[in-house]
């Protein structure tokens, strides 16, 4: 069984987030430095980085098969313009490490009537080399700044050996829901179950 966190906003926020209402917003990247004075990029992934996804991808399914749903071996038979569909009509995001794609990161926002206020964080993949640069921690708090003021609930759920991965995502969560509160001094949570 898997553990979950998750964010809940109660209101929405007043930035709303456009490409989640089917505008995409501009290109918006953010850089840092980390620690060992290598760039790091987040930014939202388009079909034209469908190659570099696909590859970053398949190690991940291939490297942990039960930290995800879907499987290598039915992703793999999927065509590269499979792949630049995904990224084109969904949200992806991804870290680059000097230049190279080395963590992705997508948001789903459920499609029905009751539904659609609240979203889910998918896929996301650290490769081995970029753990411990908090490449993670910057992809999850980008997932999370581009849910808020569209969503309500954002979940996402972590398998239960994965102790790095758990703390990493409760300490983002936690890290945005502070934020939040000081933003709009409505009550806003963190759970875990």
């Amino acid at each position: 069984m898997g553990r979950s966190v998750a964010l809940v906003q109660r209101p929405k926020l007043a930035a709303p987030c456009g490409c989640l209402e089917g505008q995409r917003p501009g290109s918006r990247v953010e850089a840092f430095a980390n620690r060992g004075a290598q760039t790091v990029i987040v930014r939202r992934l388009t079909g034209t980085d469908a190659r570099t996804f696909r590859q970053v991808r398949l190690d991940g399914l291939k490297a942990h098969p039960d930290a995800f749903a879907s499987s290598w071996e039915d992703e793999v038979e999927h065509a590269l313009s499979w792949f630049e569909e995904r990224l084109d009509s969904g949200y992806v995001a991804g870290c680059e490490l000097d230049g190279r794609l080395v963590a992705v990161a997508g948001l789903h926002r459920s499609e029905g009537l009751k539904t659609r206020h609240r979203g889910g964080v998918w896929g996301v993949y650290v490769t081995t080399q970029a753990r411990g640069h908090g490449v993670g921690s910057r992809l999850i708090e980008r997932i999370i700044a581009e849910a808020r003021g569209a969503l309500e609930e954002l979940s996402l759920s972590v398998a239960a050996h994965n102790e790095a991965a758990f703390v990493s995502t409760s300490r983002s969560a936690l890290s945005a829901s502070t934020r939040t509160r000081s933003r709009s001094a409505m009550p806003t949570s963190t759970k875990s179950g």
